[in-house]
């Protein structure tokens, strides 16, 4: 079993898509924070592709795919949305504990234009380097790329788009709550603390059938986002967006392969 305990520093949801799915607001927990570190069991995490289907106000807009994949002792996560909006996906990080080694994603949504982030990760003692640039399209702004160069202590650094693996990989607890920071580089570069509240197991139905599942809670960007994983397979099952009342919600019955 691969555990490891770390301060955390970042996040991914369904990866800022312009007004729709990665975004996040405070909230007082009832259960106390736990700043220092965060246990995480890379063991958890599962392998494998799935494919959700993404509501707006109960609309019909698209579908995701999310694959996940360990090689050489990194795992690989990748999402892909199409309907009518694009985004599309990669991160890969250090299997044993997390650490980010690069990032890509690119946004497109008609009439808004398009925005692309290219990161890659470096580690330095007990610092990581993060470069990399963004670039907007069409009606966005700014209309140059914006370069990223910044050094972060190495023990509190997740990328945007790993936190559903983090999540994954976290022994669920009813009232457990930590805070992490999260680097996103489509925010101007920021770092974005988060908060992540167990909020308990809780059975849902989805177009795949019902599922026993633990519903975590994360909070700080512009809107509250709930996660829902089976509680045996830890399979990502359905994500709520709330403010845009977006969803995404598994299709098709998990098959999760642990590598």
């Amino acid at each position: 079993m691969r555990t490891e305990s770390f301060t955390p520093i970042r996040y991914r949801v369904l990866n800022r898509i312009p007004g729709a799915v990665p975004g996040l607001t405070l909230l007082i927990l009832l259960a106390p924070l736990q700043y220092g570190s965060i246990p995480i069991d890379t063991d958890l995490i599962p392998t494998g592709s799935w494919t959700y289907r993404v509501t707006i106000d109960g609309n019909h807009v698209g579908e995701f795919t999310s694959d996940i994949r360990r090689t050489d002792g990194q795992i690989v996560s990748t999402g892909d949305l199409t309907g009518s909006f694009i985004q599309r996906g990669s991160v890969t990080v250090l299997e044993e504990s997390l650490q980010p080694v690069r990032s890509s994603t690119f946004l497109y949504k008609p009439g808004e234009g398009s925005t692309t982030a290219r990161l890659r990760y470096s580690s330095s003692g007990d610092s990581l380097t993060v470069k990399g640039n963004v670039t907007w399209g069409g009606l966005a702004r700014p209309p140059a790329p914006v370069d990223i160069d910044r050094t972060i202590p190495s023990d509190a650094l997740f990328d945007n788009q790993s936190l559903d693996i983090l999540l994954a990989s976290l022994h669920l607890e009813e009232g457990s709550a930590w805070r992490v920071n999260i680097f996103e580089p489509t925010s101007w570069d920021r770092t974005i603390p988060v908060t992540i509240d167990i909020r308990g197991a809780t059975r849902i139905t989805t177009p795949a059938g019902q599922f026993d599942v633990w519903r975590v809670e994360v909070r700080g960007f512009s809107d509250r986002i709930e996660y829902f994983f089976d509680r045996e397979t830890r399979v990502l099952i359905a994500q709520y967006v709330h403010g845009q009342e977006l969803r995404l919600e598994l299709v098709s019955e998990p098959e999760p392969g642990r590598d």
